[in-house]
């Protein structure tokens, strides 16, 4: 399970500057940064920007004997061609995981296959109940943080 956040700072060019494309709902943000501090020390970055052509996200989990570092480039948000990577760092090593093209269309298709075996009986969810509700109140704390501008302690 994954450990509970302390703190968490979200900031987004469209909570400041109206950024906001006036197509996009409306908790979605076009341009956002997040730094989401652990009691243990340790931290998570994530960065994304849908503003325009090419779309981006990166995530860095930071800890006090390595990282984890993800990256996601598409043409646009719902490419059948991105290009991700994952790299870990361990001992002062950066090490490549091969992992298969991810992204909304191809996890919308895995969740939608995973639910449908789960309601069938035929495996376990993936998260738990409390990792369900966690990522829920980070997404309302990132909400509003964006609103306030300020740091969300959690």
């Amino acid at each position: 399970m994954f450990p509970s956040p302390a703190s968490v700072r979200w900031s987004s060019s469209a909570a400041f500057s109206g950024a906001r494309r006036p197509s996009s709902p409306p908790g979605l943000w076009d341009n956002l940064s997040a730094i989401v501090n652990f009691e243990s020390g340790a931290h998570l970055t994530v960065t994304q920007s849908l503003a325009t052509a090419e779309h981006h996200m990166s995530a860095k989990v930071v800890g006090t004997t390595g990282a984890a570092l993800a990256f996601w480039d598409g043409e646009m948000d719902r490419t059948e061609h991105p290009i991700c990577s994952l790299k870990l760092v361990r001992e002062g090593r950066l090490e490549d995981i091969p992992i298969a093209p991810s992204g909304e269309l191809f996890e919308l298709r895995a969740e939608i296959r995973h639910f449908a075996a789960v309601i069938r009986g035929k495996t376990a969810p993936a998260i738990t109940p409390e990792e369900g509700a966690l990522a829920v109140t980070l997404c309302e704390a990132a909400e509003r943080s964006i609103q306030s501008g300020i740091v969300e302690t959690l």
